[in-house]
């Protein structure tokens, strides 16, 4: 069987959330040919802060979703996957066949508890840092990001209008930033830089 994948936030487009109705427009084209529907969600925190819909409304139409305690929530290791009852039991077979499983994980499920109840909120700031940021992108080279569209913690930039040896340079700062392809510089924000880190960052600019 086919299936199809709905990444919410979407990395390519700056993190671009994906509204409820978006998503179930797909999930009703899909389903109307057979098809099921996952929603890789790792970052589908992010996207419930900025639209303000709940990740169950995000996710209502999908069949599974996963989502990461990791990333913006800050956990140091954990992703969650959520579905139908029969299937999460096959899931966990197939966990544990291709070396997944893990005694004694209570202290991880611990870590992923505290993200959830304390670290979703704050997300939010996240997201304007990443906003300014673009913003100071923009501002120092132009053309090689429209900030507008920066909606969650991801800044993806056009490489080719960025020096050659701005990841070097800015590393040599400590500012950390990585590239998707030979295209895209992306510039992640989260619950390690705070607003004297985005100083820093702009200022290395």
């Amino acid at each position: 069987m086919s299936l199809l994948v709905v990444e919410n936030t979407h990395l390519f487009a700056n993190g671009r959330p994906l509204p409820a109705a978006e998503v179930a427009a797909l999930c009703d084209a899909a389903h109307a040919e057979g098809l099921l529907v996952h929603c890789d969600g790792a970052r589908i925190w992010n996207a419930s802060i900025a639209l303000g819909e709940s990740p169950a409304e995000l996710a209502a139409n999908c069949d599974t979703i996963m989502f990461c305690l990791s990333k913006g929530l800050g956990a140091p290791i954990g992703s969650i996957l959520c579905g139908p009852t029969d299937l999460i039991g096959r899931m966990r077979g197939d966990r544990h066949r291709l070396g997944g499983g893990w005694r004694q994980a209570g202290i991880m499920a611990a870590a992923g508890i505290v993200a959830l109840e304390t670290m979703v909120e704050r997300l939010a700031d996240d997201h304007q840092r990443a906003r300014t940021f673009a913003d100071a992108l923009a501002d120092r080279w132009h053309g090689c990001i429209e900030p507008s569209r920066v909606h969650t913690n991801i800044v993806c930039a056009d490489s080719s209008l960025l020096p050659h040896d701005l990841l070097d340079r800015l590393a040599a700062e400590g500012i950390l930033a990585g590239t998707i392809d030979p295209h895209v510089t992306r510039f992640v924000f989260h619950c390690d830089v705070d607003d004297e880190g985005l100083e820093r960052a702009i200022k290395a600019l």
